[in-house]
């Protein structure tokens, strides 16, 4: 395939609805790409994305908590797959983190990270809780 995989990404969609996690896997072996390169380059498309393969979007609250929910709702059935997503995304969290030691929202997303971790079963209804809590406050 040639190098420039974001001018071909709309190519390789053409007639498809939903990019599944086998999708995702034939896209990588056929482009090459790096597995969050082809996830970015998917999320920038007007297709639906399985929650494996959107992973957790950190761009913006509402589509942070939104992924975090899909994943919680996967994870009775797939615990190792998106286990690993929400590992890969606190440590791109991290990272952010790192870089700038004082962004509130890179501190708040390592909590509900971590909290999603620690029991992914409970996470939406804590999330609930917490968003109450910063609306009494």
């Amino acid at each position: 395939m040639a190098k420039n995989i974001k001018q071909q990404v709309p190519d390789l969609l053409s007639g498809v609805s939903e990019v599944s996690p086998e999708l995702f896997s034939l896209l990588l072996s056929q482009t090459g790409a790096s597995e969050s390169y082809l996830r970015k380059l998917l999320r920038e498309q007007p297709i639906k994305l399985h929650p494996l393969v959107e992973g957790v979007r950190q761009d913006h609250p509402e589509n942070f908590i939104r992924t975090l929910y899909a994943l919680a709702d996967l994870y009775p059935t797939q615990p190792k797959q998106t286990r690993a997503i929400v590992l890969e995304s606190k440590g791109h969290a991290a990272l952010a983190l790192g870089r700038n030691p004082q962004d509130p929202w890179r501190k708040l997303v390592l909590v509900h990270l971590n909290t999603w971790l620690e029991n992914p079963r409970i996470y939406p209804l804590w999330s609930k809780l917490q968003k109450q809590n910063a609306a009494n406050l």
